[in-house]
């Protein structure tokens, strides 16, 4: 069996050839590129079955709990002005950082994201990441966030993929999750050609193989259709949520699904071929303007930093604002806040200086 150094260098004309493909002066740094292109190159087509089972379960590699799993292709889907791209960026964000998203779900680890726009305008972004990191907002790492905004955009095509990938290749970075929003305007051909859909999702499973990346891609929900009387028509389950063609609810790992109730209330849904645990029916509220960001309302699911929290205070010999258990525990200071509201619901801490401020708080040594 071949090393891995062997392996590569028996491929180099292989692997130039890609160069070549990809827009890439192999002139360059061969270094710079040879991880990308190795693991792109190096996968089995096919695998035995002890091979098999010995590949990590999807279930253990979540990147975001109960909604994105490493190496997945999720589409997230919702109906105009319900709040696809801030929901999506909010994500974006917490992932850069490892903070936990919409101060409830895990992230294990801070990750290089691509964020690809394809729609609006890039002052557009910067504002609303402004006011989703404002004071009592979210986190996020700028170095690990990647922004681009191209002219035009054709993934189903090969000029366009190719121009896409020569453009990551040429930029320092590695992108670990890649956002594409929203789906309309990253195509050529049309939503509802099953051919053109199917181009572009091969060029999807390509783009993830290339950087053993997650990608995330942001759809609409078809729209109410009606007759010539202005009547609605009932659709065909299957037929009545995502615009365009079968194959975009076939071909992703899962679907995460957005729906307006009222007001500034969502709810979501994740909709998976996956034996793990996902989310059901949780409603979420929008925040806006000040901070810009989803969180959720009355949700019964656990929320893993309130431990984090509660430990923190306990291990602490004096008791302790939110503002300094914030920088003690790492975590945002809204997720410290609600953890603070959370423990004190369940009678777990309480208040010292009630009435005054900044509020002090301690764990209960009764309980």
């Amino acid at each position: 069996m071949p090393t891995d150094k062997e392996w590569f260098e028996s491929n180099t004309d292989k692997i130039q050839e890609l160069l070549v493909q990809r827009e890439i002066d192999s002139k360059q740094d061969f270094e710079d590129y040879q991880e990308e292109l190795f693991k792109m190159l190096r996968a089995k087509p096919i695998l035995n079955g002890v091979e098999l089972m010995k590949l990590r379960s999807s279930p253990d590699n979540y990147i975001v709990e109960k909604m994105v799993w490493q190496g997945d292709i999720v589409i997230l889907l919702a109906s105009e002005k319900v709040g696809k791209s801030v929901f999506a960026l909010q994500m974006a964000c917490a992932l850069t950082c490892g903070d936990y998203f919409m101060q409830e779900y895990e992230v294990p680890g801070a990750k290089k994201i691509l964020y690809i726009q394809a729609k609006g305008t890039r002052e557009e972004t910067k504002t609303r990441i402004e006011q989703m990191t404002s004071k009592g907002g979210i986190r996020w790492d700028a170095k690990n966030f990647y922004h681009m905004f191209p002219a035009s955009l054709a993934l189903d095509t090969e000029e366009g993929f190719n121009d896409i990938v020569s453009k990551i290749y040429n930029t320092d970075f590695h992108p670990e999750v890649i956002f594409i929003d929203p789906l309309y305007m990253a195509m050529e051909g049309d939503l509802i050609d099953n051919k053109r859909s199917r181009i572009f999702c091969r060029n999807m499973r390509r783009l993830k193989e290339m950087f053993n990346c997650t990608i995330i891609i942001v759809h609409h929900k078809r729209r109410p259709q009606t007759n010539y009387k202005g009547v609605g028509i009932k659709l065909n389950k299957q037929d009545d949520t995502i615009m365009g063609s079968f194959v975009w609810k076939a071909f992703p790992s899962h679907i995460i699904n957005l729906v307006k109730l009222k007001n500034n209330i969502r709810k979501l849904t994740c909709e998976t071929q996956r034996g793990s645990v996902t989310i059901r029916d949780m409603e979420l509220e929008m925040i806006e303007p000040m901070p810009l960001m989803f969180v959720v309302n009355g949700s019964l699911d656990c929320m893993p930093y309130v431990d984090r929290v509660l430990n923190y205070l306990a291990g602490c010999k004096e008791p302790q604002s939110a503002d300094m258990a914030t920088k003690g525990t790492g975590l945002s200071e809204s997720a410290v806040r609600k953890s603070y509201r959370r423990l004190l619901e369940t009678n777990k801490i309480m208040k010292v200086n009630e009435g005054h401020t900044p509020t002090l708080y301690a764990v209960r040594r009764d309980k």
